[in-house]
């Protein structure tokens, strides 16, 4: 078949096949034979260290730089509005990037599995990824840095980037018990589940279980009962507080359990969280909860700042001061306790403690009246009895079973302690602040006393002449200087003379009054006077010196002194007389050296002024360290560098700008009209330019204004004069294509036709926006200070620009209660009375409304919730926005 279709085929091989296998079988066998085979390993011996020569030999350095790179997990998204998710980055070992790349998008990069965002080089060092949405929840990421996106000159070292996403987890951060503060019978345990990331509530509820109360310290539990609950979110579902249902009080206490169990996922996906261990709440019982938790005799301060006799209740839960006091119960001992015997010759049982105080101890006491003080709330867990005891003696004090506190929960049984009365503390200062007396005034410095037979008080009278000594050596207050030093004292500058004033005991705790006349310590010849005064208590029997002490610095003078300090460092010194008030001429003022030497030395005016220049430069001796005043037989004096002679600013509003540090250098202020402007209108600012010392002439001074749109192009560049009041105006014309942001607007003073300095600058806004379209009002019920709050309601009034009812509006509204209470509030009609308010708020509230809706006179009301907090004097704020 095959020979009829490609006929037939004749194929002879060539002989040189034969013959080349011929003579390789021939060179075979020569081969074989022993002196090729050496000279066959001769050659490969040779050809081995040949190829290790080459090896070996030195080879030309690598053009390309080897660079690692370093990174780490980008952490779970901040649970805030709005949600910013942390970016990935990629840490180079060296520069990895042009600059002209830094701050920009690149491209050359990109993840694996995909996904939205943009790369950029922060650094160049730093390559970092931000995802456009948030990043998925437990995802692992693969780095492709493809070629191109480094120089061609590194190298990367590293393996495979990769890294993995926060993955979702949950955990009980807060579990306590709660009684509504306004129903006393709603009791509930809460919960606080936070998340790392957003949940679906539907499959957060399915997986939440709460059992039901069961008690503690049971022989026999039951299996756990599911007890109803409610779930509130946060707006970004990512912290959920779970409510139980109304909780049962029963006598003993119990337990309410929350537990989450396994499957928890985020919204977004991932990996589901394992189940949370259930998180117990206890439940307290009805006659376990309310329980004495101290008992105090203290000595707080009354409105007149002396210390008075309180006994003081403290429980762990709240109760009506009424409750309280009509199960509570003091005796006064005997004063002979603890030696007291309660039979001649038998022995004295108070090392027993209050354990010796039974019904025949307190039949030979007396009862302790108790006056309740006013407490901040109806239920207070803090409550406060005065009382009027000798200090020293004993007091027996029992709280009886019984007392029911906020919520029904009852005393189970009586609390009994005993305690002692504490003594009164011994005080002892100068009165007031001051540390300057009034040469023609009484001259008597006052003190006050507390539990003192008589005070002790020593007078170091400077001598003339140790003022730089004085200053120099000593620092801090004015009052109390203290000198740097324990071999420097008053002693080397100052006269001592000792001086002891009685005091009278006119009960304990009473205040005592004494007056130290420094007029018996001044002559004719020496009106003036400074002392270092040391008082101390004195006991006058042992002669000696106990309890608290007090120190002052006290200047007897009638000249007042005022420092004011210059731009360039000159002083003006201001000398007023504290006699008339009035200045004062004819001081001799002085700048007093550390040597004591005088700077310099001016004579007032009749302003009282005298003017010195700037007071630097000067060392080895010559360091100024005070200003002195010196009239007739009379002496003031200011130290230079002492802080707290300094104006306390804090005082003050000093909001604005600050000035020039040289006299002779410019300021400017710019301001605009408005702020923010529409594309096409005019934005108008002012101008105002001072110098340093606000003395220099502005008029014809050259300042060039300038203004850059948004983005960053000068649109206006001016040139003016400035006016003699340095006052002026600028207008910049802007069109409907102008560029929206923050647009600069800035003053340059120009010296030799350029700019020399900034002189200043301000920023406005180009925005599309819409001018307010409704004019909205609010008022509360009109009263004459305090308001009730049953039925209290905020009215809104909401219009339209043009004046017509805005009808079917929402209106949304909030209220803020703060504890603005005045101490000592006036009410209306009654000026000339002074009252007392006990129940001023301590903490602020802020709560917002339902949303409203006007009605067609444009009006919506609020009923204001006010019965929900505690009973006690706020100031109510109300704001609406519609």
């Amino acid at each position: 078949m095959w020979s009829r279709l490609l006929g037939r085929l004749d194929w002879t091989p060539p002989a040189w096949p034969r013959s080349l296998y011929e003579e390789a079988r021939l060179r075979w066998t020569w081969a074989t034979r022993g002196e090729f085979r050496l000279g066959l390993n001769i050659l490969g011996a040779g050809a081995v260290v040949a190829g290790l020569v080459v090896l070996n030999l030195p080879r030309p350095p690598s053009t390309a730089a080897g660079v690692e790179v370093a990174w780490e997990n980008p952490p779970a998204t901040p649970l805030r509005l709005p949600l910013e998710p942390e970016p990935f980055r990629l840490r180079f070992s060296r520069s990895a990037s042009r600059l002209s790349q830094v701050g920009r998008p690149v491209s050359g990069a990109k993840l694996v599995p995909a996904l939205a965002g943009e790369w950029r080089w922060d650094s160049d060092t730093e390559l970092s990824f931000t995802p456009l949405e948030d990043w998925a929840v437990g995802q692992e990421y693969r780095v492709v840095l493809e070629e191109g996106l480094l120089p061609p000159d590194l190298r990367l070292e590293s393996g495979p980037i990769a890294f993995k996403t926060a993955p979702f987890s949950a955990s009980v951060t807060a579990a306590e018990f709660h009684q509504d503060p306004k129903d006393p019978k709603v009791k509930r345990a809460v919960w606080t589940v936070s998340m790392s990331h957003p949940v679906d509530p539907a499959e957060f509820e399915k997986r939440v279980f709460v059992s039901a109360p069961m008690a503690r310290g049971a022989w026999f539990q039951t299996a756990a009962r599911a007890f109803p609950f409610t779930v509130q979110f946060d707006p970004l579902r990512a912290t959920a507080y779970v409510h139980s249902g109304v909780v049962p009080i029963g006598e003993k206490e119990s337990a309410i359990a929350l537990s989450v169990q396994a499957g928890l996922r985020a919204a977004r996906g991932g990996p589901a969280a394992e189940a949370l261990p259930p998180s117990e709440v206890a439940v307290p019982g009805m006659f376990t909860f309310l329980r004495v938790a101290d008992v105090e005799l203290t000595l707080p301060r009354n409105e007149r700042w002396e210390p008075e006799q309180a006994l003081v209740v403290t429980l762990t839960a709240g109760a009506r001061d009424a409750v309280v006091r009509s199960h509570l119960e003091a005796w006064l001992l005997p004063a002979a306790w603890p030696d007291w015997s309660p039979a001649p010759g038998k022995p004295p049982v108070g090392h027993l403690g209050a354990a010796a105080v039974g019904p025949g101890v307190l039949a030979a006491s007396e009862r302790l009246a108790l006056t309740p003080l006013p407490t901040d709330a109806e239920y207070s867990a803090s409550h406060p009895f005065r009382f009027a005891a000798a200090p020293g003696r004993h007091v027996f004090v029992r709280v009886r079973r019984g007392v029911e506190g906020f919520g029904g929960f009852v005393l189970a049984g009586d609390f009994e302690r005993l305690l002692r009365v504490p003594d009164f503390p011994q005080e002892l200062s100068f009165v007031g602040e001051g540390s300057v007396l009034s040469l023609s005034g009484e001259r008597k410095l006052a003190l006050t006393a507390r539990g003192l037979e008589a005070v002790r008080v020593e007078l170091a009278r400077v001598r003339p002449g140790q003022l730089n000594h004085l200053v120099s050596q000593s620092g801090g207050r004015f009052k109390d200087p203290r000198f740097q030093g324990w071999s420097f004292g008053p002693d080397n500058i100052a006269d001592t003379v000792t001086e002891v004033l009685p005091l009278r005991l006119e009960g304990a705790g009473k205040t005592q009054y004494a007056a130290l006349d420094l007029g018996r310590h001044l002559s004719a010849d020496e009106p003036r006077g400074l002392f270092f005064l040391t008082a101390s208590g004195w006991d006058p029997l042992r002669k000696e010196a106990v309890g608290p002490s007090d120190r002052r610095l006290v200047l007897v003078t009638d000249l007042g002194l005022l420092v004011k300090e210059a731009a360039d460092g000159a002083r003006e010194v201001f000398v007023m007389s504290l006699k008339d008030g009035g200045p004062d001429e004819g001081a001799v003022v002085e700048v007093l050296g550390k040597n004591g030497a005088a700077l310099f030395t001016k004579t007032t005016g009749p302003d009282g002024r005298a003017s010195f220049p700037a007071l630097t430069g000067y060392d080895r001796g010559r360091e100024p360290v005070a200003f002195t005043a010196r009239k007739g037989g009379d002496l003031s004096f200011i130290p230079f560098a002492w802080g707290d002679r300094r104006l306390e600013l804090s005082r003050f509003d000093v909001g604005g700008v600050s000035g020039s540090g040289a006299a002779d250098g410019l300021k400017a202020f710019l301001f605009s009209d408005r702020g923010v402007y529409r594309p096409g209108e005019e934005v108008r600012a002012g101008l105002i330019v001072k110098a340093g010392d606000w003395e220099r002439p502005l008029a014809g001074v050259p300042v060039e204004l300038s203004a850059v749109d948004a983005r960053g192009l000068e649109v206006m560049r001016r040139k003016l004069s400035l006016s003699p009041s340095g006052f002026e105006e600028v207008r910049l014309p802007t069109s409907e294509t102008s560029p929206t942001g923050r647009w600069e607007l800035s003053a340059y003073v120009v010296k030799d036709g350029r700019r020399a300095g900034l002189l200043g600058s301000t920023s406005v806004r180009v925005e599309e926006f819409l001018p307010d379209r409704m004019r909205i009002a609010a008022s509360l019920p009109a009263a004459g200070g305090w308001l009730k709050p049953e039925g209290l309601k905020a009215a809104v009034s909401l219009h339209n620009l043009f004046g017509t009812p805005a009808e079917g509006r929402r209106v949304s509204a909030v209220m803020t209660l703060a504890p603005a209470a005045p101490a000592a509030p006036v009410l209306p009609g009654f000026p000339d009375h002074v009252f007392f308010d006990p129940a001023a708020a301590k903490a602020s509230f802020e709560e917002r409304l339902d949303d409203g809706q006007t009605d067609a006179e444009g009006r919506a009301e609020f009923a204001l919730p006010l019965d929900r907090f505690e009973k006690a004097t706020y100031r109510l704020s109300f704001s609406a926005e519609g």
